[in-house]
């Protein structure tokens, strides 16, 4: 037989045969978890990859749990009782592949899902990913008594049909964007109760976030950062590494992180992107775009928490001890710091105004997923 006629009889074999489908939710489950460790990596903390491995293996031999309504943790016996920073709601995370809520007087609570990441919160609601890849609403109810009376959390419909490929929630609260299965992106206003016409995307397409105040949706196209904006689509510079930009829209600022551990602020009023700063380290925008913190990798092995303040430089946050892996932000005021001593994860809160830091009673923890 001749070497055309292998090639035509193989061919023939390949066009008879039927290919499985993707599991497309399971391989979205799998990108947004390399995601989260990429980025750890990035930074320079192995542990975290270390930490979410073990997650993994952790999840494939443990039952599933379900949603068994919330369930109250009471703090490690090393944890300080009562939080002397100012929260104005509670602090949403994942720990251990649990979604967890941080009250402001110091009470943890365990809301009784297995999640995959946490959206976004306001100081009503709280979105996360459940464990079939669906978006996961639970509204916060403590109104009878104040912010002293108990904190009570109630599953309600999220309004969002179906698993998604990505979901983001803008830092005000007030829109709320995902790429469903078939690669359409949906924004929804959620103060007017409006909903946008889906938009298809090109493949390979990430959600990174939704802009606070126009809802404008930062989009990763096939490694391209676009901002889609009502007067059009504004490009990002970025650097494509294969999982999509790690990037935050806030305001009219974008901050976008590149292959060299900084991360670069761009202004984007004027319709074209404008860089503004580089920040060393992975960093993540403050609601309203004024701050930035970062987690930045040095090459003596060592790590460090900075703050960047428009028109100024970026500082050292004195977050101590343990080695910082991730941030995020409480409030405008309040940036969220993660580190990790061998011994597990620990959270800090991270006051703009004094640049002091103070460790909230979250004890016993490996894997600690902050809000995006």
């Amino acid at each position: 037989m001749s070497g055309t006629d292998i090639r035509e009889a193989l061919h023939e074999v390949a066009a008879a045969t039927r290919a499985p489908d993707q599991d497309r939710v399971a391989f979205q489950r799998l990108v947004r978890r390399e995601r989260r460790q990429h980025l750890a990596a990035r930074a320079g903390v192995a542990a975290v990859a270390l930490a979410a491995a073990a997650a993994v293996v952790a999840t494939v031999v443990t039952p599933f749990l379900g949603d068994e309504g919330a369930r109250d943790l009471q703090p490690g016996t090393s944890a300080p009782t009562g939080i002397a920073v100012d929260l104005q709601t509670p602090v949403y995370f994942v720990a251990d592949r649990q979604l967890t809520a941080l009250d402001p007087q110091g009470g943890v609570h365990d809301l009784g899902l297995r999640s995959e990441d946490v959206v976004g919160y306001t100081s009503e609601s709280v979105y996360a990913i459940g464990p079939e890849s669906e978006v996961v609403r639970f509204d916060l109810n403590n109104s009878d008594e104040g912010s002293g009376g108990p904190w009570e959390f109630e599953r309600v419909d999220s309004g969002v049909e179906g698993p998604v490929q990505g979901a983001a929630l803008s830092p005000d609260g007030r829109w709320l964007g995902w790429i469903d299965l078939d690669g359409q992106l949906t924004v929804r206003d959620l103060k007017a109760g409006t909903t946008a016409d889906p938009v298809e995307l090109p493949a390979n397409s990430g959600l990174s976030g939704l802009a606070q105040g126009t809802g404008d949706a930062l989009v990763s196209e096939d490694g391209d950062l676009i901002l889609h904006t009502a007067d059009g689509p504004v490009a990002i510079p970025t650097a494509r590494d294969g999982y999509g930009a790690v990037a935050q829209a806030a305001r009219d600022v974008v901050a976008v992180m590149d292959r060299d551990d900084r991360t670069r602020i761009y202004d984007v009023s004027s319709g074209t992107a404008q860089l503004l700063d580089t920040v060393p380290g992975a960093g993540v925008l403050a609601p309203y775009g004024d701050h930035l913190v970062s987690i930045s990798a040095a090459p003596d092995d060592s790590s460090a928490a900075l703050l960047w303040t428009a028109g100024g430089d970026a500082v050292a946050l004195s977050v101590v001890p343990g080695r910082p892996q991730s941030a995020a932000w409480a409030d405008d005021d309040t940036a969220l710091v993660t580190t990790y001593d061998g011994d597990g994860t620990a959270l800090y809160a991270c006051e703009v105004a004094t640049q002091a830091c103070e460790r909230l009673p979250v004890d016993g923890v490996e894997d600690l997923t902050l809000a995006r």
